[in-house]
């Protein structure tokens, strides 16, 4: 069994690769996908092999693209790629990304097809929670992409300007871009339709407080504070999990409020390209450094603990960086969803609808857990308590690839901002897709950059 799951990932990455255009061909020495959707094992492991495609991309290379066209990152030992990157050029150079997150879902198109053919005595329910795990995932998979290589939501009055490829099929047929508001209106629907036949709780897989965690954040990227109030507070409330004590997600401890993660072990190390990116313990110069103007909002206070998460190397000189200590391990689970998000999107949320108590109260839970004692408190005013939150949001989640898509939403509500000196939606601030989705029709970002 296992040599022909691993036959069949084979096949199905091969084909992945041509997702944009026609495949025009059958790879040979292939096994047919008609071949192993024969059994409940082959299921179960055919979406355990989506869940690890998906893993090595959300581990590090798509939260690390984020962050390169964001503040936080000091480009002083970037790599030529992420140079390119952090540079915001806007040539076809990059073959990865997007289409490794299309080889997700082809995955979970090909899982949600057989789940309708194949009757391999899966009961009802059991059908409905498997078919939903690929289609949350698949819906993640389609979001993620979508906030890297197309403007935000609010770009456009509409939202009909160009998003990504939808493929909700596992045909080899063209498929050209469909606008953002199409993306978006089909992730909500399908997190919608797929939460109540997710089950609770299933560590390390879609559950239905994975869906709603997704829709919150959905919703709050695309403005709509009452729904993204809704989700966020629902999962507060219901979801059974807390706000831990520790200041640092990554490090043991922090179980109680992570709502979905990635699993690394020894045997399948997922946590390697953070720390291969940011350690710092076995690296006085790691690739990725933190700017000293976001080091600082935590090391510049004699009472935030979070100044831990940092450390100087030549302080005091031309030479001097900051360097990112939350990833200093050999082996680490990676939270997507937690807690501190939800929190923190619910405060906002609360702030922009004028409700200042409970913004405060929300807020009050990240900054107690944060600073000792005499630095807790500040002013309610209701004009300054938004600017607090997202204060408080960006060293919370620093290096974990939210601060860009933060920026973008304040941008596209109305807010003046720049990024590094070049406002929010100049060209370069998204990706480009590569050269393999040259296609007629196909239409490709707009080159030029920032600068």
């Amino acid at each position: 069994m296992k040599n022909k799951f691993n036959t069949l990932l084979v096949c199905l990455l091969t084909a992945s690769l041509f997702s944009c255009t026609k495949l025009e061909f059958t790879p040979e020495n292939s096994v047919s996908v008609d071949q192993i959707f024969k059994t409940k094992e082959d299921f179960k492991g055919v979406l355990n092999g989506v869940y690890d495609k998906f893993a090595n991309q959300m581990n590090g290379n798509i939260p690390m693209m984020s962050e390169l066209l964001a503040d936080n990152i000091d480009p002083v030992n970037l790599s030529t790629e992420y140079g390119v990157v952090y540079k915001r050029a806007t040539f076809k150079f990059r073959t990865g990304d997007c289409l490794d997150l299309y080889s997700v879902i082809y995955h979970t198109n090909v899982v949600i097809e057989k789940l309708k053919t194949e009757d391999v005595g899966f009961t009802d329910a059991e059908k409905k929670e498997l078919d939903g795990e690929a289609r949350c995932i698949r819906a993640w998979a389609h979001w993620e992409m979508c906030k890297l290589y197309a403007q935000p939501y609010g770009y456009t009055t509409d939202n009909s300007h160009l998003g990504i490829p939808l493929r909700v099929d596992s045909d080899y047929k063209v498929v050209l871009r469909n606008s953002v508001k199409e993306i978006y209106d089909f992730v909500i629907s399908e997190l919608k339709a797929v939460e109540p036949n997710l089950a609770d709780v299933k560590p390390y897989n879609a559950t239905k407080w994975c869906a709603k965690a997704l829709l919150a954040k959905v919703y709050f990227q695309m403005h709509d504070y009452t729904n993204a109030l809704l989700y966020a507070d629902d999962v507060i409330k219901n979801s059974g999990f807390q706000l831990s004590d520790s200041i640092n997600r990554f490090a043991p401890g922090a179980e109680k409020e992570i709502i979905f993660a990635i699993n690394s072990t020894l045997g399948n190390n997922k946590s390697n390209s953070l720390s291969g990116n940011y350690r710092s313990d076995n690296n006085p110069n790691p690739s990725f450094k933190a700017v000293k103007a976001l080091a600082l909002m935590s090391a510049g206070s004699d009472s935030d603990k979070r100044a831990k998460l940092y450390k100087v190397n030549k302080p005091n000189t031309p030479n001097e960086t900051w360097a990112f200590t939350k990833f200093n391990r050999d082996v680490f689970n990676i939270p997507l969803l937690h807690m501190t998000d939800m929190v923190l999107t619910r405060a906002e949320c609360y702030a922009i609808k004028g409700e200042k108590q409970k913004a405060y109260d929300d807020l009050m839970l990240i900054r107690k857990r944060a600073y000792n004692e005499g630095n807790r408190t500040f002013d309610m005013n209701i004009s300054t308590l938004q600017d607090s939150v997202q204060y408080e949001r960006r060293i919370e989640m620093a290096a974990e690839g939210d601060r860009l898509h933060q920026l973008k939403r304040l941008g596209s509500e109305g807010k003046s901002i720049l990024i590094r000196n070049a406002p929010w939606n100049c060209p370069g601030m998204i990706l480009q897709f590569p050269n393999s989705f040259t296609t007629l029709g196909f239409v490709f970002n707009e080159e030029g950059g920032c600068n």
